[in-house]
C-alpha cells in the first residue's frame, strides 16, 4: 500500500503539466504536501536515506516547514545522523515559535508532525538515542582497550630480547641452564664421595665372608687328610 502511494506521488512530482493546472502558492502547497506525504510512505517502507530526501525536497519550495524538518530530524534519529536531527528540531522549535506568536494559536493539531507535542516526542527520542549510543560506544571502546591490551602483551613477548641478551638482572637462561647441570654434576660427584665409606664397607665385608668361607673348606680339607 505504501509503496504504491508512494509511486502515485511520485507521478505527481514528475507530472510536466503540474505548474499550469494550479496558481503558483497552490502548486507549491501542493508539492510540499506531496514530498512531506512521499516522505511518509518511504519512512513506513524502512527507505529512511529516500525519506530525508523527499523532506529536503518539500523544505526547496517551503524552507520553514515544520512538519518535513521533524520527519528529518526522525529519519536522522534512526540514520544515527545525531548532529543533524538536533539542527533540524532546533530549526522545527525556532520556526513554531515564530509561527505561534504571529497566528496566536499554535501551529498543528495534537498528533501531528509539526505540532509542539511532536517536537518534544521527537526531542525525547533524540535524547534517548544518543544516550543509548554513548552506552553502546562506551562498551565498544573497552571491548577494543581490552584486545589492544591483550594485543600489546603478545606483541612484547613475541618481541622480547634472544637469549644471548637478556638483562643481567634477569640473568641469561642459557647460562642458567648451564650452571644447572654444573651444579647437579657437582652435587652427583659430592654424593658420590659421601657414599664411598659404605661402599668400602660392604666390599671389606664382602671379602671377609670369601675369606671365612675359603677357610672353611681349607680346614676341612685338613681335617679329612688327618682321619
Amino acid at each position: 500500500m505504501y509503496k504504491c502511494a508512494s509511486e502515485i506521488f511520485q507521478s505527481i512530482l514528475n507530472s510536466p503539466t503540474i505548474d499550469q493546472q494550479y496558481k503558483p502558492e497552490e502548486t507549491k502547497r501542493l508539492l510540499v504536501d506531496v514530498c512531506n506525504n512521499m516522505a511518509l510512505c518511504q519512512m513506513k517502507l524502512n527507505d529512511f536515506p529516500k525519506a530525508k530526501q523527499s523532506c529536503k525536497d518539500a523544505l526547496q519550495h517551503d524552507p520553514k516547514n515544520i512538519k518535513a524538518l521533524c520527519r528529518i530530524a526522525k529519519c536522522c534519529i534512526v540514520l544515527g545522523q545525531y548532529d543533524e536531527a538536533e539542527s533540524s528540531l532546533e530549526e522545527a522549535k525556532s520556526f513554531h515559535k515564530l509561527s505561534t506568536a504571529s497566528n496566536g494559536t499554535e501551529s498543528g493539531t495534537i498528533g501531528d508532525s509539526g505540532s509542539i507535542d511532536s517536537i518534544n516526542h521527537i526531542s525525547n527520542l533524540l535524547r534517548h538515542s544518543k544516550a543509548h549510543y554513548k552506552v553502546k560506544e562506551k562498551a565498544m571502546y573497552k571491548k577494543m582497550g581490552k584486545g589492544i591490551v591483550v594485543r600489546k602483551q603478545t606483541q612484547d613477548n613475541d618481541t622480547s630480547p634472544p637469549l644471548g641478551n637478556q638483562p643481567a638482572a634477569l640473568g641469561n637462561p642459557s647460562t642458567a641452564i648451564h650452571d644447572s647441570v654444573q651444579n647437579s654434576s657437582a652435587t652427583s660427584k659430592i654424593t658420590g664421595f659421601q657414599n664411598y665409606p659404605r661402599i668400602l664397607f660392604i666390599f671389606s665385608s664382602l671379602l671377609v665372608f670369601i675369606a671365612a668361607v675359603l677357610l672353611q673348606y681349607f680346614l676341612r680339607g685338613k681335617l679329612q687328610k688327618l682321619h
